[in-house]
């Protein structure tokens, strides 16, 4: 008779916690057809059409790790786009302190967490939920797909996306799980008062806890500073992904040339650019490699630069620059016109400085 009671007592609080997911999306989304994963389907997600199916699937799981996708099924799969109008911030455990020291770790973690979505988003109040190894906080927004913002679009083909991953770093201050790479087919958020069982392995309590309710008549809109943080931040990620793809361009360049036929005359040059000097890196550039990369490898303006700015970065260590190097570089490119790099004979005659400290150190002239 106990025993019915208590399964009746968690019937109706698993209830509640569906209802409590569920309001998060109210007027923002369609609320089905919608995925969700239990522990009777190993993690495994399947569709549900309806609050009844839900909690019949987590009695079925006898409420282990019943999870709710936070986003629904396209109605129409052609047009794959959202709006990021919940966020999802996962704050773990650190495992390799002892827990007392851990909980406190992480509970400053999930205070400045809290404050910085509260000072961000002018006031809103997030769900916190304790899942027996960490919070996970949820940020409900109003929000139009990013896809229709032109000049977030124009650096990158999925800001909305993206939008979820820069939000929880941004408002865990870089402090979320690193492994957790939200999407919106994997976001699955735990119902309140079912159970983790990763907990039940660790002797703790398993029952997910709902810390703090997110208030449904405060629900914040995606303000302008945030939309400009994040342009920002899609400008930094595009710039870093060209410098890397240039970066890989110019290895590949490197390695074709190399195996060519004009490769061998010109691996003093290629020796030359993996040695960083004190001194001679203007004579370096315009003499030598300025035209060796644009006149004898053929490479792209950015692509010399990249080249060029990795070689001088470790120059710099040497010894500090005396000069920019980005607009060295370019104002060098315009006046190369088609002049061929210094040969060894005439860099003997003109700077027997480099020669000897250089190619003599590293002794290259007994490779010609």
């Amino acid at each position: 008779m106990i025993k019915k009671e208590k399964e009746i007592e968690r019937i109706d609080k698993v209830k509640k916690g569906i209802e409590f997911i569920l309001s998060h999306f109210k007027e923002r989304q369609p609320l089905f057809p919608r995925k969700m994963a239990s522990g009777f389907s190993d993690g495994r997600q399947f569709t549900v059409y309806n609050e009844e199916q839900i909690l019949n699937e987590c009695i079925r799981a006898n409420f282990m790790d019943c999870r709710i996708n936070a986003y629904p099924v396209l109605a129409d799969s052609t047009i794959p786009i959202r709006a990021p109008n919940l966020l999802f911030i996962d704050l773990d455990l650190c495992k390799d302190l002892p827990y007392e020291e851990a909980l406190k770790k992480l509970d400053r973690s999930k205070n400045k967490t809290i404050k910085t979505i509260n000072e961000k988003l002018e006031g809103c109040i997030s769900t916190v939920l304790w899942t027996g190894n960490g919070y996970h906080i949820y940020v409900a927004l109003e929000t139009r797909p990013l896809e229709l913002i032109k000049e977030l679009k124009e650096l990158s083909g999925e800001p909305s996306k993206e939008f979820l991953r820069f939000g929880e770093c941004l408002f865990s201050n870089n402090k979320s799980d690193p492994k957790h790479n939200p999407s919106f087919q994997s976001l699955l958020l735990r119902i309140p008062f079912t159970f983790n069982s990763k907990c039940i392995n660790q002797g703790k309590d398993p029952e997910v806890k709902v810390i703090q309710r997110f208030e449904l008549s405060k629900i914040p809109q995606i303000n302008t500073p945030l939309l400009r943080e994040f342009r920002l931040y899609l400008a930094d990620k595009d710039l870093e992904s060209k410098r890397q793809a240039l970066k890989r361009q110019c290895q590949i360049n490197s390695q074709q040339f190399a195996v060519g036929s004009i490769g061998p005359l010109y691996q003093w040059i290629e020796t030359l650019l993996k040695t960083p000097l004190k001194d001679n890196r203007k004579y370096c550039l315009w003499k030598i490699f300025i035209p060796y990369l644009k006149n004898v490898k053929k490479l792209t303006d950015d692509e010399v630069i990249a080249v060029l700015m990795e070689w001088l970065n470790v120059c710099n260590d040497l010894r500090k620059l005396d000069f920019e190097p980005s607009k060295r570089i370019k104002a060098n490119i315009k006046h190369v016109n088609g002049y061929s790099p210094l040969s060894k004979t005439k860099l003997k005659e003109e700077n027997i400085e480099i020669y000897d400290s250089v190619i003599g150190k590293n002794n290259l002239i007994g490779n010609f």
